[in-house]
Protein backbone atom coordinates (compact mmCIF):
# COMPACT_ATOMS: atom_id res chain seq x y z
CA UNK A 1 0.00 0.00 0.00
CA UNK A 2 1.36 3.44 -0.95
CA UNK A 3 1.97 6.03 1.75
CA UNK A 4 -0.82 8.19 0.31
CA UNK A 5 -3.26 5.29 0.40
CA UNK A 6 -2.22 4.42 3.97
CA UNK A 7 -2.65 7.99 5.20
CA UNK A 8 -5.98 8.21 3.42
CA UNK A 9 -7.23 4.96 4.96
CA UNK A 10 -6.32 6.17 8.44
CA UNK A 11 -7.95 9.57 7.93
CA UNK A 12 -11.11 7.97 6.51
CA UNK A 13 -11.35 5.58 9.47
CA UNK A 14 -11.24 8.47 11.94
CA UNK A 15 -13.94 10.33 10.04
CA UNK A 16 -16.12 7.20 9.85
CA UNK A 17 -15.95 6.65 13.61
CA UNK A 18 -16.93 10.25 14.21
CA UNK A 19 -19.92 10.06 11.86
CA UNK A 20 -21.57 6.78 12.83
CA UNK A 21 -23.98 8.46 15.25
CA UNK A 22 -24.87 11.25 12.84
CA UNK A 23 -26.76 9.46 10.08
CA UNK A 24 -30.34 9.22 11.34
CA UNK A 25 -33.36 11.15 10.11
CA UNK A 26 -32.71 14.86 10.32
CA UNK A 27 -28.96 14.39 10.63
CA UNK A 28 -26.65 16.68 8.65
CA UNK A 29 -25.49 13.77 6.49
CA UNK A 30 -29.07 12.70 5.74
CA UNK A 31 -30.08 16.24 4.84
CA UNK A 32 -27.04 16.59 2.64
CA UNK A 33 -27.95 13.37 0.83
CA UNK A 34 -31.51 14.59 0.24
CA UNK A 35 -30.17 17.82 -1.24
CA UNK A 36 -27.76 15.81 -3.38
CA UNK A 37 -30.64 13.68 -4.70
CA UNK A 38 -32.52 16.80 -5.79
CA UNK A 39 -29.43 18.42 -7.29
CA UNK A 40 -28.59 15.40 -9.44
CA UNK A 41 -32.15 14.30 -10.22
CA UNK A 42 -31.58 10.87 -8.76
CA UNK A 43 -34.47 8.44 -8.21
CA UNK A 44 -34.38 4.99 -6.65
CA UNK A 45 -36.61 1.98 -7.14
CA UNK A 46 -37.65 1.63 -3.50
CA UNK A 47 -36.77 2.71 0.04
CA UNK A 48 -34.40 -0.22 0.50
CA UNK A 49 -32.37 0.81 -2.53
CA UNK A 50 -32.37 4.41 -1.36
CA UNK A 51 -30.99 3.37 2.03
CA UNK A 52 -28.34 1.26 0.37
CA UNK A 53 -27.31 4.20 -1.76
CA UNK A 54 -27.26 6.44 1.30
CA UNK A 55 -24.84 4.03 2.94
CA UNK A 56 -22.55 4.22 -0.09
CA UNK A 57 -22.90 8.01 -0.17
CA UNK A 58 -21.98 8.17 3.51
CA UNK A 59 -18.85 6.08 3.01
CA UNK A 60 -17.90 8.31 0.11
CA UNK A 61 -18.38 11.38 2.32
CA UNK A 62 -15.95 9.80 4.77
CA UNK A 63 -13.47 9.36 1.94
CA UNK A 64 -13.99 12.97 0.80
CA UNK A 65 -13.35 14.42 4.24
CA UNK A 66 -10.31 12.21 4.76
CA UNK A 67 -8.80 12.97 1.37
CA UNK A 68 -9.36 16.72 1.61
CA UNK A 69 -7.81 16.79 5.09
CA UNK A 70 -4.47 15.57 3.74
CA UNK A 71 -3.47 18.85 2.10
CA UNK A 72 -2.86 17.35 -1.34
CA UNK A 73 -2.83 19.35 -4.57
CA UNK A 74 -6.27 18.13 -5.68
CA UNK A 75 -9.70 18.05 -4.07
CA UNK A 76 -12.68 15.71 -4.13
CA UNK A 77 -16.39 16.32 -3.57
CA UNK A 78 -19.77 14.59 -3.58
CA UNK A 79 -20.26 14.93 -7.33
CA UNK A 80 -22.78 12.99 -9.43
CA UNK A 81 -20.87 9.75 -8.85
CA UNK A 82 -21.09 9.94 -5.05
CA UNK A 83 -23.75 7.22 -4.66
CA UNK A 84 -21.65 4.69 -6.58
CA UNK A 85 -19.07 2.36 -5.14
CA UNK A 86 -15.71 2.54 -6.84
CA UNK A 87 -16.23 -0.91 -8.38
CA UNK A 88 -19.57 0.19 -9.83
CA UNK A 89 -18.03 3.35 -11.17
CA UNK A 90 -15.21 1.53 -12.92
CA UNK A 91 -17.60 -0.96 -14.49
CA UNK A 92 -19.97 1.76 -15.66
CA UNK A 93 -17.65 4.50 -16.90
CA UNK A 94 -14.28 3.07 -17.89
CA UNK A 95 -14.09 1.24 -21.19
CA UNK A 96 -10.73 1.55 -22.88
CA UNK A 97 -9.83 -1.71 -24.57
CA UNK A 98 -6.48 -2.04 -26.28
CA UNK A 99 -5.96 -3.98 -29.47
CA UNK A 100 -3.55 -6.35 -27.75
CA UNK A 101 -0.56 -5.33 -29.81
CA UNK A 102 -2.17 -5.83 -33.21
CA UNK A 103 -0.55 -4.20 -36.18
CA UNK A 104 -2.74 -1.80 -38.15
CA UNK A 105 -5.04 -3.68 -40.47
CA UNK A 106 -5.33 -3.27 -44.25
CA UNK A 107 -5.81 0.33 -45.24
CA UNK A 108 -4.94 1.65 -41.80
CA UNK A 109 -2.66 4.63 -41.70
CA UNK A 110 -0.27 4.68 -38.78
CA UNK A 111 2.41 7.15 -39.82
CA UNK A 112 6.03 6.47 -38.96
CA UNK A 113 7.93 9.02 -36.92
CA UNK A 114 9.73 10.56 -39.88
CA UNK A 115 6.40 11.28 -41.59
CA UNK A 116 5.11 13.41 -38.72
CA UNK A 117 6.25 16.95 -38.07
CA UNK A 118 4.43 17.75 -34.85
CA UNK A 119 6.96 16.24 -32.45
CA UNK A 120 9.72 18.42 -33.93
CA UNK A 121 7.89 21.55 -32.81
CA UNK A 122 9.54 23.20 -29.83
CA UNK A 123 7.12 23.33 -26.89
CA UNK A 124 6.47 26.58 -25.07
CA UNK A 125 5.96 26.98 -21.33
CA UNK A 126 2.19 26.97 -21.70
CA UNK A 127 -0.25 25.67 -24.30
CA UNK A 128 -4.04 25.78 -24.16
CA UNK A 129 -5.90 24.87 -27.34
CA UNK A 130 -9.16 26.09 -25.80
CA UNK A 131 -7.82 29.63 -26.12
CA UNK A 132 -7.27 29.03 -29.84
CA UNK A 133 -10.85 27.83 -30.37
CA UNK A 134 -9.73 24.29 -31.20
CA UNK A 135 -11.72 22.51 -28.49
CA UNK A 136 -15.47 21.92 -28.52
CA UNK A 137 -17.59 22.04 -25.38
CA UNK A 138 -17.22 19.18 -22.92
CA UNK A 139 -19.49 16.29 -23.86
CA UNK A 140 -20.97 13.53 -21.71
CA UNK A 141 -20.54 9.87 -22.60
CA UNK A 142 -22.82 8.89 -19.73
CA UNK A 143 -22.46 5.50 -18.04
CA UNK A 144 -22.45 1.97 -19.31
CA UNK A 145 -24.80 -0.94 -18.87
CA UNK A 146 -22.74 -3.85 -20.08
CA UNK A 147 -24.09 -6.41 -17.63
CA UNK A 148 -26.92 -8.67 -18.67
CA UNK A 149 -29.89 -9.12 -16.33
CA UNK A 150 -28.85 -12.70 -15.64
CA UNK A 151 -25.33 -11.74 -14.60
CA UNK A 152 -24.33 -12.47 -11.02
CA UNK A 153 -22.95 -8.93 -10.86
CA UNK A 154 -26.17 -7.20 -11.93
CA UNK A 155 -27.42 -6.92 -8.37
CA UNK A 156 -25.49 -3.70 -7.87
CA UNK A 157 -27.24 -1.91 -10.73
CA UNK A 158 -29.94 0.57 -9.83
CA UNK A 159 -33.42 -0.90 -10.43
CA UNK A 160 -34.33 1.84 -12.91
CA UNK A 161 -31.12 1.14 -14.84
CA UNK A 162 -31.89 -2.57 -15.08
CA UNK A 163 -35.42 -1.83 -16.32
CA UNK A 164 -34.13 0.61 -18.92
CA UNK A 165 -31.50 -1.90 -20.02
CA UNK A 166 -34.14 -4.57 -20.54
CA UNK A 167 -36.45 -2.24 -22.48
CA UNK A 168 -33.62 -0.40 -24.28
CA UNK A 169 -35.84 2.68 -24.46
CA UNK A 170 -33.65 5.16 -22.59
CA UNK A 171 -30.44 6.52 -24.10
CA UNK A 172 -28.24 4.35 -21.92
CA UNK A 173 -24.67 5.52 -22.02
CA UNK A 174 -21.74 3.34 -22.84
CA UNK A 175 -18.03 2.77 -22.40
CA UNK A 176 -17.37 5.13 -25.28
CA UNK A 177 -14.46 7.12 -23.87
CA UNK A 178 -12.33 5.85 -26.75
CA UNK A 179 -14.65 7.53 -29.26
CA UNK A 180 -14.76 10.82 -27.34
CA UNK A 181 -10.98 11.02 -26.95
CA UNK A 182 -10.46 10.34 -30.66
CA UNK A 183 -13.16 12.76 -31.82
CA UNK A 184 -11.82 15.60 -29.65
CA UNK A 185 -8.40 15.16 -31.25
CA UNK A 186 -9.87 15.12 -34.78
CA UNK A 187 -11.99 18.19 -34.00
CA UNK A 188 -8.84 19.96 -32.85
CA UNK A 189 -6.67 19.28 -35.89
CA UNK A 190 -9.59 20.01 -38.21
CA UNK A 191 -9.96 23.46 -36.64
CA UNK A 192 -6.21 24.11 -36.78
CA UNK A 193 -6.02 23.20 -40.47
CA UNK A 194 -9.33 24.59 -41.77
CA UNK A 195 -10.11 27.39 -39.34
CA UNK A 196 -13.51 25.84 -38.56
CA UNK A 197 -14.43 24.20 -35.25
CA UNK A 198 -17.03 21.56 -36.09
CA UNK A 199 -18.40 19.18 -33.44
CA UNK A 200 -18.06 15.68 -34.87
CA UNK A 201 -19.95 12.44 -34.28
CA UNK A 202 -18.93 9.98 -31.58
CA UNK A 203 -22.06 7.98 -32.37
CA UNK A 204 -20.80 7.20 -35.87
CA UNK A 205 -17.76 5.54 -34.31
CA UNK A 206 -19.90 3.66 -31.78
CA UNK A 207 -22.30 2.39 -34.45
CA UNK A 208 -20.01 1.87 -37.42
CA UNK A 209 -16.46 1.24 -36.21
CA UNK A 210 -16.44 -2.38 -35.07
CA UNK A 211 -13.02 -3.52 -36.25
CA UNK A 212 -10.05 -4.19 -34.00
CA UNK A 213 -10.69 -3.21 -30.38
CA UNK A 214 -13.60 -0.90 -31.16
CA UNK A 215 -16.79 -2.69 -30.19
CA UNK A 216 -19.30 0.03 -29.39
CA UNK A 217 -20.74 -0.50 -25.91
CA UNK A 218 -18.01 -2.97 -25.05
CA UNK A 219 -15.25 -0.38 -25.27
CA UNK A 220 -12.57 0.44 -27.78
CA UNK A 221 -9.26 2.13 -28.57
CA UNK A 222 -8.67 5.60 -30.01
CA UNK A 223 -6.06 4.62 -32.61
CA UNK A 224 -8.53 2.16 -34.11
CA UNK A 225 -10.98 5.07 -34.23
CA UNK A 226 -8.42 7.23 -36.06
CA UNK A 227 -7.91 4.39 -38.53
CA UNK A 228 -11.66 4.19 -39.11
CA UNK A 229 -11.90 7.93 -39.81
CA UNK A 230 -9.08 7.64 -42.33
CA UNK A 231 -10.40 4.51 -44.03
CA UNK A 232 -13.94 5.89 -44.22
CA UNK A 233 -12.72 9.10 -45.80
CA UNK A 234 -13.92 11.24 -42.92
CA UNK A 235 -16.41 11.63 -40.09
CA UNK A 236 -19.92 13.08 -39.97
CA UNK A 237 -20.97 16.00 -37.78
CA UNK A 238 -22.47 15.60 -34.34
CA UNK A 239 -25.53 17.53 -35.48
CA UNK A 240 -26.21 15.13 -38.35
CA UNK A 241 -25.33 11.93 -36.45
CA UNK A 242 -26.06 12.84 -32.80
CA UNK A 243 -24.97 10.88 -29.76
CA UNK A 244 -27.62 8.53 -28.41
CA UNK A 245 -25.58 6.85 -25.70
CA UNK A 246 -26.38 3.36 -26.93
CA UNK A 247 -25.34 0.87 -29.56
CA UNK A 248 -27.22 1.38 -32.78
CA UNK A 249 -27.19 0.23 -36.37
CA UNK A 250 -24.71 2.01 -38.61
CA UNK A 251 -26.50 4.53 -40.82
CA UNK A 252 -24.98 4.05 -44.30
CA UNK A 253 -26.26 7.38 -45.58
CA UNK A 254 -24.67 9.31 -42.74
CA UNK A 255 -21.55 7.17 -43.02
CA UNK A 256 -21.02 8.73 -46.46
CA UNK A 257 -21.33 12.31 -45.15
CA UNK A 258 -17.67 13.05 -44.55
CA UNK A 259 -17.18 16.45 -42.96
CA UNK A 260 -13.69 16.06 -41.47
CA UNK A 261 -11.00 13.76 -42.86
CA UNK A 262 -7.46 12.87 -41.82
CA UNK A 263 -4.42 11.41 -43.56
CA UNK A 264 -3.76 9.01 -40.71
CA UNK A 265 -2.46 9.14 -37.17
CA UNK A 266 0.86 9.16 -35.39
CA UNK A 267 1.88 7.54 -32.13
CA UNK A 268 3.75 9.70 -29.63
CA UNK A 269 7.02 8.25 -28.35
CA UNK A 270 6.03 6.18 -25.34
CA UNK A 271 7.04 6.99 -21.78
CA UNK A 272 8.36 10.45 -22.65
CA UNK A 273 6.91 13.64 -21.19
CA UNK A 274 9.00 15.82 -23.54
CA UNK A 275 7.60 13.92 -26.54
CA UNK A 276 4.04 14.40 -25.30
CA UNK A 277 4.73 18.10 -24.69
CA UNK A 278 5.99 18.50 -28.26
CA UNK A 279 2.93 16.74 -29.61
CA UNK A 280 0.48 18.80 -27.55
CA UNK A 281 2.29 21.98 -28.64
CA UNK A 282 1.03 21.14 -32.12
CA UNK A 283 -2.51 19.93 -31.47
CA UNK A 284 -4.80 18.10 -29.00
CA UNK A 285 -3.62 14.54 -28.36
CA UNK A 286 -5.59 11.42 -27.37
CA UNK A 287 -4.10 9.58 -24.39
CA UNK A 288 -4.87 6.61 -22.16
CA UNK A 289 -4.84 6.93 -18.37
CA UNK A 290 -5.60 4.98 -15.21
CA UNK A 291 -8.78 6.67 -13.96
CA UNK A 292 -9.93 3.98 -11.57
CA UNK A 293 -9.14 5.48 -8.17
CA UNK A 294 -11.86 6.93 -5.95
CA UNK A 295 -9.93 10.21 -5.91
CA UNK A 296 -10.42 10.47 -9.69
CA UNK A 297 -14.06 9.41 -9.53
CA UNK A 298 -14.85 12.23 -7.08
CA UNK A 299 -12.29 14.77 -8.36
CA UNK A 300 -13.47 18.37 -8.17
CA UNK A 301 -10.40 20.52 -8.78
CA UNK A 302 -6.73 21.23 -8.34
CA UNK A 303 -3.74 19.45 -9.84
CA UNK A 304 -4.39 15.72 -9.69
CA UNK A 305 -1.34 13.80 -8.48
CA UNK A 306 -2.97 10.47 -7.70
CA UNK A 307 -2.99 8.04 -6.13
CA UNK A 308 -3.17 6.05 -9.35
CA UNK A 309 -1.35 3.32 -11.20
CA UNK A 310 -0.76 2.56 -14.86
CA UNK A 311 -3.69 0.21 -15.55
CA UNK A 312 -4.91 2.11 -18.61
CA UNK A 313 -8.70 2.05 -18.56
CA UNK A 314 -9.89 5.45 -19.82
CA UNK A 315 -9.40 7.51 -22.96
CA UNK A 316 -9.15 11.31 -22.66
CA UNK A 317 -7.64 14.17 -24.66
CA UNK A 318 -4.75 16.41 -23.63
CA UNK A 319 -5.59 19.90 -24.90
CA UNK A 320 -2.73 21.79 -23.30
CA UNK A 321 -0.32 22.13 -20.43
CA UNK A 322 0.82 24.81 -18.03
CA UNK A 323 1.90 25.54 -14.50
CA UNK A 324 0.77 27.33 -11.39
CA UNK A 325 2.66 28.03 -8.18
CA UNK A 326 5.53 25.82 -9.28
CA UNK A 327 3.16 22.92 -10.06
CA UNK A 328 3.27 21.76 -13.68
CA UNK A 329 0.17 20.11 -15.14
CA UNK A 330 -1.51 18.70 -18.22
CA UNK A 331 -4.90 20.14 -19.24
CA UNK A 332 -7.08 17.10 -19.91
CA UNK A 333 -10.53 17.11 -21.48
CA UNK A 334 -12.75 14.36 -20.10
CA UNK A 335 -16.10 13.07 -21.38
CA UNK A 336 -18.14 12.94 -18.15
CA UNK A 337 -19.96 16.23 -18.61
CA UNK A 338 -19.17 19.75 -17.44
CA UNK A 339 -20.47 18.94 -13.93
CA UNK A 340 -17.42 16.78 -13.20
CA UNK A 341 -14.02 18.14 -12.22
CA UNK A 342 -13.09 21.65 -13.35
CA UNK A 343 -15.98 22.25 -15.76
CA UNK A 344 -15.36 18.84 -17.28
CA UNK A 345 -11.56 19.04 -17.24
CA UNK A 346 -8.86 17.68 -14.96
CA UNK A 347 -5.41 19.15 -14.49
CA UNK A 348 -2.99 16.25 -14.07
CA UNK A 349 0.50 16.60 -12.64
CA UNK A 350 3.26 17.05 -15.20
CA UNK A 351 6.96 16.49 -14.58
CA UNK A 352 6.47 13.20 -12.78
CA UNK A 353 9.45 10.90 -12.50
CA UNK A 354 9.13 7.19 -13.10
CA UNK A 355 7.55 5.16 -15.83
CA UNK A 356 4.39 6.38 -17.50
CA UNK A 357 4.03 9.84 -15.99
CA UNK A 358 0.96 10.54 -13.88
CA UNK A 359 -1.56 7.69 -14.16
CA UNK A 360 0.27 6.30 -17.21
CA UNK A 361 -0.48 9.37 -19.32
CA UNK A 362 2.69 9.05 -21.42
CA UNK A 363 2.46 5.31 -22.08
CA UNK A 364 0.03 5.43 -25.01
CA UNK A 365 -0.70 8.68 -26.84
CA UNK A 366 -1.57 9.43 -30.46
CA UNK A 367 -2.83 12.24 -32.65
CA UNK A 368 -4.49 12.45 -36.08
CA UNK A 369 -2.53 13.86 -39.01
CA UNK A 370 -4.13 16.30 -41.43
CA UNK A 371 -2.29 18.12 -44.21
Amino acid sequence: MSSTHARLAFASALVLLASLALTGAGSPARERFERWIVQHGRTYGDDHEKERRFGIYLRNLDFIEGFNSMGLSSRVTDNKFADRTNDEFKSMYLGLKKTGGEEPGPGRRSLSSDEGVIESRAPSGEVDWRKHGAVTKVKDQGSVVRIARSSNSSSFLLPEVIKAFEKRTNPLSICSCWAFSAVAAVEGINKIKTGKLVPLSEQELVDCDTRGADQGCQGGWFTDAFAFVHDNGGLDTEQDYPYSGDDGSCDPAKLRRRTAFIEGYKNVTANSEPALERAVAGQPVAVAIDAGDMSFQLYSGGVYAGPCGVELDHGVTVVGYGGEGGEKYWIVKNSWGSDWGEDGYVRMKRGVGGEGGICGITLVAAYPVKE
